[in-house]
């Protein structure tokens, strides 16, 4: 049994850049504090499998990655394509993370859908369709549409899930209203599950379209009573899978990190086998 605990993404956090003061690139600092990160860039565009080598080399052979899905795929960018023109984006998509899988690194690929997905048939048929694409690939999904776990549906919910071995996305988010989803502490793949805190700032989480929404949706910092209301939780989640990874996207005022260290350290958690921490400046190397 594993927990990783990480961050949504490497480069905005002070709280690590600016204690590692050498000229490495971010990541490998970010890589001397967590042992997993999630890879957001996937979702604005599709990248060449060297870009991803780049990243891979700069991570300790522990380290693992959660890599969000094109926006594509999901129907973030609203465009139609024919059955043929998204085979072929899903073909480029897993070339690009080749050298993941080939160093062991792959953690999961995120398939986070919009709030306008809600349940209907033809949502279902998307998601077959999707899974039966990505069979081989561990691949987790996060709802952003209340009306999968209505309470006379969510059993339904949970256990197509297992049927299809998605990995259900645990969220801790704003409740606030249909473009939100409770907390739903169920394990549906046997090897691994996913949980992610975006805060609780439910004024932000509503401000989607207005000029700022991205400043405030995820402005939020974690108090350590709900930290430890979490932490029995967790403990429960990770008996019943091989790996629970843990991904703080709360960065909106820069909580994610501290956040992050300190349930490390409730869930008493000492990471090792990361990369060495600030380059000394004063060395003959």
């Amino acid at each position: 049994m594993t927990i990783n605990i990480g961050l949504t993404g490497w480069g905005d956090h002070p709280d690590i850049h600016e204690q590692d003061v050498g000229s490495r690139h971010k990541l490998a600092s970010y890589a001397a504090y967590f042992p997993v990160v999630e890879l957001d860039s996937c979702f604005y565009s599709i990248m060449t499998p060297e870009k991803i080598r780049h990243w891979d080399l700069q991570t300790p052979s522990n380290f693992s990655f959660v890599v969000k899905a094109y926006q594509a795929f999901t129907g973030h960018d609203r465009q139609p394509y024919t059955r043929k023109e998204i085979k072929a984006m899903f073909h480029s998509f897993q070339q690009q993370i080749d050298p993941l899988i080939e160093s062991g690194k792959l953690n999961a690929i995120l398939f986070q859908f919009p709030p306008w997905f809600d349940l209907r048939q033809s949502h279902i048929k998307r998601l077959r369709f999707i899974r039966e694409q990505f069979q081989s690939y561990p691949t987790a999904i996060e709802f952003r549409n209340r009306t999968w776990f209505h309470e006379q549906i969510k059993a339904d919910t949970i256990n197509y899930l297992k049927e299809d071995k998605w990995i259900h996305t645990i969220c801790d988010e704003p409740q606030a209203g249909q473009a939100s989803v409770p907390v739903v502490p169920e394990i549906t793949h046997g090897k691994q599950s996913l949980i992610r805190f975006h805060g609780r700032n439910v004024y932000g989480w509503n401000q989607s379209g207005q000029d700022n929404w991205r400043e405030v949706r995820f402005l939020y910092n974690y108090n350590d009573d709900e930290l430890k209301s979490w932490r029995d939780r967790v403990q429960n989640l990770s008996q019943q899978v091989e790996q629970l990874t843990i991904l703080f996207n709360n960065n909106s005022g820069h909580h994610a990190y501290a956040n992050a260290k300190r349930f490390q350290h409730l869930l008493g958690i000492n990471y090792t086998g990361l990369n060495s921490r600030q380059i000394d400046l004063f060395s003959d190397q």
